[in-house]
């Protein structure tokens, strides 16, 4: 049986959608949403194979799913059921791929002819492009986790600059333009107490929002699912309480999905990665002050640096290091095991940690002798290895860009295009131009 999801704000027509005999088509309803975020929200983890969806409903709309789908689920098929007679709608479907474009109310037979229509082309190859886009699924994923655990990480504790690159670089994150600050959002409720809303769904509801409102423009966020507090790591010279204040604007557009009013704080502005915690900690002092302003700006002048505890990077490097004893032929083979274990998996997520466990040392170790006996940290060799195989592509294959990108291990386009850009001062289009010319 293949798996139908359908999607509508009107209690009538899912009630009547659900008492269809979908068996006889080889359909089984798996799931029946009130609105597309919850529809998308369920199917990041639950793939289904059809979608049956209204246009008009709260917070995401059918376009909006459908556009969603089409971009990160190619394999669901999408049945639009309107009552809407409108060409702009109807033009979007053709953009999103949308399998047809139904008028209620339906004829019964014409539902079943489309939906069969559905099932016969989702038997042909299913199993194949599902394990692939799966697997690409996963990596995707595995990056999110990455770069949420480092955001939290690098604004706790003060960390190394190797950390600092290993870190963006499994994130998929620049972050080359200090200064740096933190910002905080929190709600102004006591989240101990039951919501009416469902946590986790405002937690993603906000995460895809800010993924358009504020990645890559100004820095890149984090969003606590358990508290709902967003931290927002910004970089570069703006004016924070200016782009806040229009934050705030722009998210009050979903205030149906939000239990309160929400505060937001901005931290003191640091020139070090190894501050960011001090920042981090200011912007929690400004939300704790309990001024009645959404928006508060903490004075640096209150805060002390000398009071801050760290231990040197290296001091940390050589404590770790000190049983490893002399360096030797031995460690130019680890070295070489490593970069031979890179060269077979850059195409994927993957870091130091992992490469560390494949040759039986620990991770600080292996750091130590990349840089000892080849003259580059692990993150130089890795992104090099992924740079050459993408120009290699790009000289001799017809691949989009984004295409390659994922081919050489990075998942988010934009940032194969930066880094691309950053090692060869060209754009990955224009390099491709450059060498077939």
């Amino acid at each position: 049986m293949l798996k139908l999801m359908i999607v509508d704000d009107e209690i009538e027509i899912r009630e009547g959608l659900l008492a269809m005999e979908w068996a006889e088509l080889g359909l089984t309803v798996v799931k029946v949403c009130e609105n597309g975020l919850e529809a998308y929200m369920w199917i990041r983890d639950n793939p289904v194979d059809i979608v049956l969806t209204d246009i008009r409903m709260p917070h995401m709309d059918g376009m909006e799913l459908a556009a969603k789908l089409h971009e990160q689920f190619s394999y669901t098929k999408v049945v639009v059921l309107s009552g809407y007679d409108d060409f702009l709608y109807a033009r979007n479907c053709i953009r999103y791929g949308v399998e047809d474009y139904l008028l209620k109310p339906v004829r019964l037979d014409q539902l079943k002819d489309t939906m069969l229509r559905c099932v016969n082309g989702l038997n042909q190859d299913k199993q194949q492009q599902m394990r692939a886009i799966m697997l690409e699924r996963r990596s995707m994923l595995l990056t999110n986790v990455l770069r949420k655990k480092f955001i939290q990480q690098c604004t706790s504790v003060p960390v190394s600059q190797e950390e600092w690159e290993e870190g963006c670089s499994v994130g998929e994150m620049l972050l080359d333009s200090p200064p740096y600050t933190v910002c905080l959002l929190k709600f102004d409720i006591d989240l101990s107490a039951p919501w009416e809303v469902d946590k986790h769904l405002l937690a993603f509801a906000l995460h895809n929002i800010l993924i358009d409102l504020w990645d890559d423009k100004y820095g890149y966020h984090s969003v606590n699912d358990s508290t709902v507090e967003v931290l927002f790591l910004a970089q570069g010279e703006e004016d924070w309480m200016v782009i806040m204040t229009e934050l705030r604007k722009q998210l009050y557009g979903i205030r149906g999905l939000f239990p309160s009013t929400f505060s937001i704080s901005i931290g003191q502005t640091v020139n070090s990665i190894q501050d960011l915690p001090l920042s981090r900690l200011s912007a929690d002092k400004a939300l704790s002050s309990g001024d009645v302003d959404c928006i508060q700006v903490y004075d640096h002048k209150q805060f002390d640096p000398s009071t801050r505890q760290t231990a040197e990077p290296d001091t940390i490097l050589l404590q770790q290091l000190q049983h490893v004893g002399p360096l030797n032929q031995t460690g130019m083979d680890v070295v070489n095991q490593g970069k031979a274990y890179i060269r077979a998996n850059y195409n994927r997520s993957i870091t130091l940690s992992e490469v560390a466990d494949h040759v039986h040392v620990n991770a600080s170790y292996l750091s130590f002798l990349f840089k000892e006996m080849s003259g580059e940290n692990y993150i130089a060799y890795l992104t090099s290895c992924r740079i050459e195989a993408a120009k290699e592509l790009l000289a001799e294959t017809q691949y989009k860009v984004y295409e390659i990108g994922e081919m050489v291990g990075y998942e988010n386009s934009r940032y194969f295009s930066q880094i691309f850009r950053k090692i060869t001062e060209q754009t990955p289009n224009d390099y491709r131009i450059s060498v077939r010319n």
